[in-house]
Formats: C-alpha cells, structure tokens, sequence
C-alpha cells in the first residue's frame, strides 16, 4: 500500500506537523464514503424488503381468486427473499387447497415452530402460530403417520417413499403420509437396498424397521508357508560324503574335456587333411591362410581340453580311492526344490 504524506513543516527537534487542513478533508472523504457504503446497504435491503413484500401481495391476490398454483409460486418466492412466518402460513394454506395435505400438514407444522421463535422478539407472530396450529389440528385427522427406524444404518443411507426423498436426520420424528399402500426404500452406496410395503391408514401411525448388519473388518489371516518338495537325488542320499561328491564332480569335468578334445582334434584333422588335397609339396596360396590359422586354433582348444579331461580324470580316480579312508563322515545329501538347490550336510 502506497503512502502520500500530506505537506508538513520541520519544527524543533525536526518533527513532522501534518496540516490541519488535510486532515480534515480525509476524515471527510471517508466518513462520506463510508455512509454512501451504509446507504447503499440499507437500500438494497429495503428493494429486497419491497420485493418479497410485492411478492406476498401479489400471492394473496391469487389465493383469494382461488389460483392456487400462482399463489402458491409467490408466496415460496417471498420467503425465498425473506423467511417470514406469515409467508410460510399461506404455502401451507395453498397446499391444503390443491389437496395436497401431506405437504400441507408438514408446512403448518414448520409454520408453528418458526412462528414461536420470531414470537420471542415480535408477539405479532403469536397470531400465526395460534393460527397454524388450529388450521393444522383441521386436517391432521386425514393423513397418516409412519415412524421409520434404521438400525445400524450404513454411511450415507438415504430413504426414498415414492419419488419423495427424506433425509435420515427427518426421521426422528413420524412422518406425514397420504392414507394408501406405499414402498419405502433405504439404500446406500455400495449395501444392496432394503424396501418394505406399508398401508397407511387415516390418522393412524404406523412403524417400520430396517436392520443392517454392521461393517465387520475381518483380520487379515496369515497363511502358513507351502511346504516344500525337496526332491534327493537317489545316487547322493547313500551317505557319500563331501570327498566322494567331489570325486564324481571331477570325472564328469574331466569325460567332458576328454570328449570335448577328441571332436575339436577331428575338426582339426579334417581341415589339415583339406589342405592337404588342395596344396601341392606342402606349400599353400595365401588364400588358404585363414583356414590354416583356423585349423591351428582348433588343433590348440584340443589339447587344451586334453589336458582339462586328463586332469579331471586324474582327480576323480585319486579322490575316489582316498574319499573313503579320510575317516568317519557325516551323509551328504543334495535336494531339488522349486527354483533352487540344497546341499545338506557335515563337513
């Protein structure tokens, strides 16, 4: 926010002396802007005042023509404006004459209790309430009453009569109903909806029960863990122990390197004996060159393997001959299970 100081004179000891004049024409500006505020909230108050009040008159004119339905149109739109007793008495009294004396027992009854409290600070409205309540003592004998009780009713419930929907906190009290056979349904989001039938009788009261079970939440139930299917390996469940696994562990690594030599050694004597038919005198073209390193690579991996096969032979023999005499051992047992391997034992 922007300040603008208004003239001012240094004095002694350098204070600031606004000028007298300005002062008093801001403390003007604003008391006038403030009462044109005030007038202006005071006038729409009173074009307000004179709606409804138009409203109401035009609402009267209608109902002593007996055009009800137009009546009835002003008067909810006077109260609409302002919720005056009197406005309320005249919905009731328009309803009643269209027949519609349900609606009508529930407006004088609302009539009654408005009327009581604007009482306290205007007894003119004791005549309205005297009113209401002898005009609803008149037609009260032709409706019947329906007391609607939830137990354990779920969030969000709702009651619907027809295509009449009442709130669940209306149902303290017995509800006004036209006399004849009626649906009365409660539903809720996600609670399949209960309905029941019900005669009502004139000046009669009658009751309805609705039970829902409560919500339970159930504990979260903890399933034991599946019990697995370890499979032993018949050949390492004889009480072989950790020497004697690792003796067969050995000859298969070295049948494997045996094999795997003899095939790379008769891949690299076929290429030799290729080269053989096609050089003469042991002498090659340079174009042959790759198929010579070639067979030397192969002729390399063989002897490699030979000696991986030799080796793991020996080992096997050796350790199958000495495993037994390396004293008592515990059994060894090796198992399959689902997606992973056991090896059991003491070593």
């Amino acid at each position: 926010m922007r300040v603008v100081c208004a003239p001012y004179s240094r004095g002694e000891g350098h204070k600031l002396q606004y000028s007298r004049e300005t002062l008093v024409k801001r403390s003007a500006v604003a008391v006038l802007g403030a009462g044109l505020l005030l007038c202006s909230v005071v006038a729409s108050a009173q074009d307000l005042a004179t709606v409804a009040q138009q409203r109401f008159l035009n609402g009267l004119a209608h109902f002593d023509a007996r055009r009800f339905d137009a009546a009835l149109e002003d008067f909810r739109g006077s109260y609409a404006i302002r919720s005056s007793p009197n406005s309320r008495l005249y919905i009731a009294r328009a309803l009643r004459e269209l027949g519609r004396m349900t609606e009508a027992v529930t407006e004088f009854e609302t009539t009654v209790q408005e009327a009581r409290e604007h009482a306290q600070s205007d007894p003119r409205y004791r005549e309205t309430q005297t009113a209401a309540t002898q005009e609803l003592a008149g037609i009260e004998p032709r409706v019947g009453r329906l007391r609607i009780l939830l137990v354990t009713p779920p969030e969000g419930a709702s009651v619907q009569i027809a295509q009449r929907v009442i709130p669940v906190a209306a149902l303290a009290l017995p509800i006004a109903m036209d006399p004849g056979e009626h649906t009365v349904v409660v539903s809720s989001p996600g609670v399949p909806a209960q309905s029941q039938q019900v005669t009502i009788v004139a000046a009669g009261t009658h009751a309805l029960r609705f039970e829902f079970a409560p919500l339970v939440i159930a504990p979260p139930v903890l399933l034991p863990a599946p019990e697995r299917d370890y499979r032993v390996l018949p050949w390492l469940a004889q009480g072989h122990g950790p020497v004697r696994v690792l003796a067969f562990a050995a000859l298969g690594v070295g049948l494997v390197g045996t094999l795997a030599s003899v095939g790379l050694g008769a891949a690299a004597q076929g290429q030799y004996s290729a080269l053989q038919a096609r050089c003469s005198n042991t002498v090659c073209p340079l174009a042959e060159a790759p198929v010579i390193d070639s067979g030397r690579t192969l002729q390399t991996a063989a002897n490699a393997m030979l000696v991986v096969g030799l080796v793991g032979l020996a080992a096997g023999v050796t350790l199958s001959i000495v495993g037994p005499r390396m004293g008592t051992e515990r059994a060894t047992v090796v198992a399959l299970g689902a997606g992973s391997v056991h090896w059991m034992g003491a070593f």
